[in-house]
C-alpha cells in the first residue's frame, strides 16, 4: 500500500512540473502588447495599495479644501448687503441710461462721434463704426444704440404749407431751379417764392404754383408783360404789327402818352393808335409811327389843319394871316361854297 502511494506522488509531481514549465514558456512567448498590459495591471494594483499614512494625508487635504469652500460661501451678512447694494445701483444706472429722452440720446451720440473725430491722430481716418451707431458705457454695462440712417427724400417737400426742394445731397435748394421748361425760385430759407420777385433792377413774377410767368399778366385792371426770360418788360413792345407801351412800373399804358415833344395815343386794349381818332367832337390824326400830327396834313386830294393840341380845325380859320374854311370833317374847302345856306 505504501509503495502505491509513493508512486502516485512521484507521478503527480512529474506531471505538475512539466505544466509549470510549459506555462512559463508560454508567458515568455506572449506578444509585446500583452506584456505591457500585464505590467500596467500590476502598477494599478500597486497604486491601489497605498499605505494607510498616505491615504490619511489625502483625506486631510480634501477636508481642508471643503472647509475653505464653506468659509467662502458663509460671507457675513454685511458683505452680502454691500454686494446687493452695488448690484442694485448698477441696475438703476442701466435703467436711467435706457430711459434717456430721444433728444438727449441724439446729443450724446453726436458728442461721442465728435470726440471720436477730434481724437489726435484720427483725422482723415474713416471710422469702422456704422452710421447711426454709438456705444454708451456704464460701470459694467455697454449699451449699444443703433439708429437707421434716415432716407433722404429728393425733390419737392411740403412743410407748414410751404414748398421746398431737396437736392440729392440732402441740402435745400436756393435760387433758380429749372424743371423741364419751367423755372422756380427758392428763397434763402429754401421756401418756394410766389408773386413778384426783384433781382437787382429786374422784376419777375412767380405764379401761385411757383412757376415763373411769361407773356401777358393781368392783376386787377392792370396788364404787365413778362418776356421769355421772365423779366418784366418796360417801354415799347411789339407783337406782330401792334405796338404797346409799358411804363417804368411795367403797367401797360392806355390813353395819351407824352414822350419828349411827341404824343401818342394807346387804345383801351393798349394798342398804339394810327390814323384818325375821334374823341368826343374832336378829331386827331396819328402817323404810321404813332406820333400825333400837328399843322397841315395832306391825305390824297384833301388838306387838313391840325392845331398844336392835335385837333383838326373846322369852319373859318385864320392861319398865318390867311383865311381858310374847313368843313365838318376838317377838310379844307376851295372854290364856291354854300355856307349856312348863303
Amino acid at each position: 500500500m505504501l509503495k502505491k502511494t509513493v508512486v502516485a506522488v512521484l507521478t503527480l509531481g512529474y506531471v505538475i512540473s512539466p505544466m509549470q514549465t510549459l506555462a512559463e514558456t508560454e508567458n515568455e512567448q506572449l506578444p509585446l502588447e500583452q506584456k505591457i498590459s500585464t505590467e500596467q495591471q500590476k502598477q494599478s494594483k500597486q497604486g491601489n495599495q497605498l499605505l494607510p499614512e498616505q491615504k490619511k494625508q489625502e483625506q486631510e487635504i480634501s477636508t481642508e479644501q471643503q472647509e475653505q469652500s464653506k468659509q467662502g460661501n458663509q460671507l457675513l451678512p454685511e458683505q452680502k448687503k454691500q454686494e446687493q447694494e452695488i448690484s442694485t445701483e448698477q441696475q438703476e444706472q442701466s435703467k436711467q441710461q435706457d430711459q434717456l429722452l430721444p433728444e438727449q440720446k441724439q446729443q450724446e451720440q453726436k458728442a461721442i462721434q465728435q470726440d471720436i473725430t477730434k481724437q489726435p491722430g484720427t483725422a482723415g481716418v474713416k471710422s469702422e463704426q456704422p452710421l447711426g451707431t454709438s456705444e454708451i458705457e456704464t460701470n459694467q454695462t455697454t449699451v449699444k444704440t443703433v439708429q437707421a440712417a434716415p432716407k433722404t427724400q429728393v425733390g419737392w417737400v411740403n412743410r407748414d404749407n410751404k414748398w421746398y426742394y431737396i437736392q440729392p445731397d440732402g441740402k435745400q435748394k436756393t435760387g433758380w431751379l429749372q424743371e423741364g421748361t419751367t423755372w422756380y425760385y427758392l428763397q434763402q430759407d429754401g421756401a418756394m417764392k410766389t408773386g413778384w420777385l426783384k433781382e437787382g433792377t429786374t422784376w419777375y413774377y412767380l405764379q401761385s404754383n411757383g412757376a415763373m410767368k411769361t407773356g401777358w399778366l393781368q392783376e386787377g385792371t392792370t396788364w404787365y408783360y413778362l418776356q421769355s426770360s421772365g423779366a418784366m418788360k418796360t417801354g415799347w413792345l411789339q407783337e406782330g404789327t401792334t405796338w404797346y407801351y409799358l411804363e417804368s412800373n411795367g403797367a401797360m399804358k392806355i390813353g395819351w402818352l407824352q414822350l419828349g415833344d411827341k404824343k401818342y395815343y394807346l387804345e383801351s386794349n393798349g394798342a398804339m393808335k394810327t390814323g384818325w381818332l375821334q374823341l368826343g367832337d374832336k378829331k386827331y390824326y396819328f402817323e404810321s409811327d404813332g406820333v400825333m400830327k400837328t399843322g397841315w396834313l395832306q391825305l390824297g386830294d384833301k388838306k387838313y389843319y391840325l392845331e398844336s393840341s392835335g385837333a383838326a380845325k373846322t369852319g373859318w380859320q385864320s392861319i398865318n394871316g390867311a383865311w381858310y374854311y374847313f368843313n365838318g370833317s376838317g377838310a379844307m374847302q376851295t372854290g364856291w361854297q354854300s355856307i349856312n345856306g348863303a
